[in-house]
């Protein structure tokens, strides 16, 4: 379903025993009424009685214009001769549910006036039932006062069927009804009403009071739907200056990485020159340390033959002495020392 199908309309609207109607249905045709007549036939007065007011119940806000005042005493007292009256004024709506049954939802407001008081009460009441068909605001007596009113919509098995005595508790029952609108919202869609309901409203239009009326018109906002969404524009601002902070920082970075990147090829650079002049020093100092290894085997090998010479040159100086010892020590030697001493 759509939400045009959805929506309740008003189908019928019924006025009995009030003002100069004994009792009389209108029929709407989706949701809409059109009643012609010359002036003082009783359109406005009608349409007083009807709407807003049926859906309202403030007494106080009858009055559509200000060339006559309207009140429950007067529409229900003038031209009459007895000394009480009850009657009703009543709006029925209905709709297709989802399953596709039809849904009806009839609200009523009830009143009685004495002549000797010049006072007048009223009661109000919704019901699933239809006026004039499973429901009536009747009998042989007359219209049903509160009490007779309230036993006959205790059979009701949905729920619907209520009567208040407090106009203002009616109110919020009907707006969450028909409209599901909390009692705020549904007070600003009545003023708009009561503005549009004026038969003279098209007369003089300002534009800065239309906009000042559809401004009070619109729904008030619930504080917890509101908190919930600063909340949540809270959270997105923290998130976007979040988001901002990570981008400076990212170009931060980028910055940073691009001049150390330029420092870190640099320094890489001389290491690999100081590592490339290293490697040359070892091959270099590799091939002086072989030269000097050859160098060192010669010069053992020449060690080896000067130490083998010199221990032949001893065994020859040993075999020398223990000779001339023993060249000493011999015959010879003593004949030549006489003949030294001889010579002598």
């Amino acid at each position: 379903m759509t939400e045009v199908q959805d929506r309740y309309r008003i189908s019928r609207a019924g006025v009995l025993n009030v003002w100069q109607y004994d009792e009389q249905v209108f029929d709407f045709a989706d949701g809409r009424l059109l009643l012609r007549g010359s002036n003082g036939a009783g359109k406005s007065k009608t349409m007083e009685m009807l709407m807003p007011f049926v859906i309202d119940g403030d007494a106080s806000r009858l009055t559509a214009s200000g060339r006559h005042h309207t009140s429950l005493v007067w529409l229900l007292l003038d031209g009459y001769e007895g000394q009480a009256r009850t009657g009703y004024v009543w709006l029925e709506f209905t709709r297709t549910s989802e399953q596709g049954e039809p849904e009806t939802v009839t609200c009523g407001v009830g009143m009685r006036a004495t002549a000797s008081a010049k006072r007048a009460t009223s009661w109000f009441f919704t019901s699933s039932r239809r006026v004039g068909e499973d429901l009536q605001l009747d009998d042989a007596a007359g219209p049903l006062g509160q009490a007779a009113l309230t036993a006959v919509l205790e059979g009701d098995e949905d729920g619907h069927g209520q009567v208040f005595d407090s106009s203002r508790r009616y109110r919020e029952h009907v707006g969450r009804l028909l409209f599901g609108l909390p009692l705020e919202q549904y007070d600003s869609l009545l003023r708009l009403i009561y503005w549009l309901r004026q038969p003279q409203v098209g007369e003089d239009i300002d534009p800065r009071r239309l906009a000042e009326q559809l401004v009070n018109a619109l729904p008030v906002l619930d504080s917890t739907t509101v908190s919930e969404a600063g909340a949540t524009f809270d959270e997105l601002e923290a998130f976007g200056e979040d988001l901002d902070r990570r981008e400076r920082a990212a170009l931060a970075l980028t910055d940073f990485l691009g001049t150390y990147a330029g420092y870190a090829r640099s320094i890489v650079s001389a290491r690999s020159r100081a590592a490339l002049d290293a490697a040359t020093a070892v091959t270099s100092a590799r091939r002086r340390v072989r030269a000097s290894e050859r160098e060192l085997d010669e010069v053992g090998e020449q060690l080896g033959v000067a130490d083998r010479a010199i221990s032949a040159a001893e065994h020859a100086h040993a075999d020398a002495q223990a000779r001339r010892a023993a060249l000493e020590s011999g015959p010879e030697a003593r004949s030549r020392d006489r003949l030294v001493e001889l010579g002598r």
